[in-house]
């Protein structure tokens, strides 16, 4: 536990770096990216030849006999929500756990979003939700985020992403900018749900995994190992079923993200967050 001393130097030790790190790399970025994407319905119009039939609005026209279409504005300010997966598998790592990795990457999108007149939303969830701030924006806010994402003492160790989605299903009804950071090790199926959320927000899930995870040594002894969730124990040795497997459950994250018409971004504990967001920053203009 932190003392208020040591609380108030950490959370200014993460913001110095992480709004260093905006000014110099995400910021113009981020702007490029997501500013002025969302379109909101301000009203309707008769139809005239070469409008864009999808923007129809069938009730309206059903009432008035002849066809009118909807007319949207360009939404000046947008709503960014940060979903962190803080089961106890987060703490796993080297020299930089996926918890680490996950409360630097969040607070660069968040001061991202500050940087940009957003407002910004923070869920910690293990297989319950543990903490919710509604969007809001402004500097004593994203210090509040970082405060909490730092302090913050889960609860309960295991995974529920299902419930994690459902629940900001059910508290966000606008459209906003969701970006889910976990280690998507959850051995129940959360892809009706991870589809529901991208149908209706614009999602990102940054899937944060330790580099041996991803490059599992092929000559190591047994290890005896402990799942941080449920505290069983087993040996891990390393084989080509191991090594198949582990290419599998990144692939099949990936795959399941598209399909749910979401960003998919993966993120080592090895890779500098800031570098890594700037290239998938890059990919998605590209992609516009």
């Amino acid at each position: 536990m932190f003392n208020p001393r040591e609380l108030i130097s950490a959370v200014k030790k993460l913001e110095i770096k992480t709004r260093k790190n905006v000014d110099e790399l995400t910021g113009g970025a981020y702007h490029s990216v997501f500013k002025g994407r969302g379109m909101e319905f301000c009203d309707v119009r008769e139809y005239s030849p070469g409008d864009d039939v999808r923007t129809i609005d069938w009730n309206v026209t059903a009432r008035a006999g002849h066809p009118y279409v909807k007319q949207f504005t360009e939404e000046r300010e947008l709503t960014i929500n940060i979903l962190v997966d803080i089961s106890a598998s987060a703490d796993f790592g080297g020299n930089k756990t996926r918890m680490q990795n996950a409360i630097e990457i969040a607070m660069l999108i968040a001061f991202s979003a500050i940087r940009n007149r957003d407002r910004v939303g923070l869920m910690l969830h293990s297989d319950e939700e543990e903490l919710h701030l509604r969007a809001k924006r402004g500097k004593q806010h994203i210090l509040r985020l970082a405060r909490e994402l730092i302090v913050h003492q889960r609860k309960r160790a295991r995974t529920n992403i299902k419930q994690l989605l459902d629940r900001f299903m059910q508290s966000q009804k606008k459209k906003s900018v969701v970006f889910l950071i976990s280690d998507l090790m959850d051995p129940k199926d959360f892809q009706k749900s991870l589809r529901a959320v991208g149908k209706k927000h614009d999602l990102i899930v940054i899937n944060i995994l330790d580099e041996f995870e991803i490059n599992i040594p092929k000559r190591l002894p047994p290890l005896l190992m402990q799942d941080a969730e449920t505290g069983l124990l087993d040996f891990f040795k390393p084989n080509a079923k191991i090594h198949a497997a582990a290419e599998k459950f990144i692939e099949r994250n990936k795959k399941a993200c598209v399909e749910a018409g979401a960003d998919w971004m993966l993120l080592k504990n090895t890779s500098d967050p800031t570098t890594e967001l700037m290239k998938f920053f890059g990919r998605r203009n590209q992609r516009r």
